[in-house]
């Protein structure tokens, strides 16, 4: 893994990095670090894809931050999953030092915020509609 300077060194020549986190009491997912430094924009996090999935997700919207989009709580967007809408949805700040830990190192007492970039099923349902599979749910997690 990194050490802080290794990421601090990389967000200063990427504008921001994608870090994994194997969960153990929720699925697996990933984050950004740098998003806010670099674009004042909040860091985000993918819950229950594949690595390259969750990496290239962020990556792509980090892209369309860095050329001028913002997305904020209740945001949705179709511009990232061929078919679907992705819509983003603020965590709490009591959620930093348990679930984004590099962040909440790298940032120190400086304030960021998290949106987690929720998919629907490949029905369009969201995880919070009742009609939506329980596996679904369980693997996307919201965790705000």
């Amino acid at each position: 893994m990194y050490t802080d300077e290794e990421l601090r060194t990389d967000v200063e020549q990427h504008q921001w990095v994608v870090l994994k986190v194997d969960a153990e009491t929720t699925a697996d997912y990933g984050y950004s670090v740098g998003l806010t430094r670099s674009f004042g924009h909040p860091e985000l996090v993918v819950v229950g894809l594949d690595d390259d999935t969750m990496q290239d997700l962020i990556n792509e919207i980090g892209d369309a931050v860095a050329g001028g989009a913002a997305f904020r709580d209740g945001s949705t967007s179709p511009d990232f999953l061929e078919g679907y809408d992705v819509t983003f949805r603020a965590l709490p700040p009591s959620m930093r030092a348990t679930h984004f830990a590099w962040a909440d190192r790298f940032y120190g007492e400086g304030d960021f915020s998290v949106l987690q970039v929720v998919y629907p099923d490949r029905r369009g349902r969201w995880p919070w509609d009742p009609a939506v599979a329980a596996d679904f749910r369980k693997g996307q997690p919201i965790l705000g």
